[in-house]
């Protein structure tokens, strides 16, 4: 049983992806804790606390959500045109 050799695209690809789940990842468990810190601020009257998540959590969820973006952006070019993506 003979190996295929990997290409050059191949490897970007795998580390695409590996990024892109990483990046993904980050942004889901910041988001979410922006929105916790949010909802336990509205639950228990605090309006400082609220205001606090969104002004610490925000940039880096914005900044994760788009580095995830880009990186599912570039990904898509490495794909190959005759591969068929599975219907969801």
């Amino acid at each position: 049983m003979s190996e295929r050799k990997r290409s050059p695209r191949h490897l970007v690809l795998s580390i695409l992806r590996v990024l892109f789940v990483a990046t993904f990842a980050a942004f889901f468990l910041v988001a979410i804790l922006m929105v916790l810190g949010q909802l336990v601020g509205t639950v228990l009257s605090l309006p400082g606390l609220v205001s606090a998540a969104s002004d610490h959590l925000l940039v880096p969820a914005v900044t994760l959500a788009s580095t995830f973006g880009v990186i599912a952006f570039l990904a898509s070019y490495l794909q190959k045109d005759d591969q068929e993506t599975p219907a969801a």
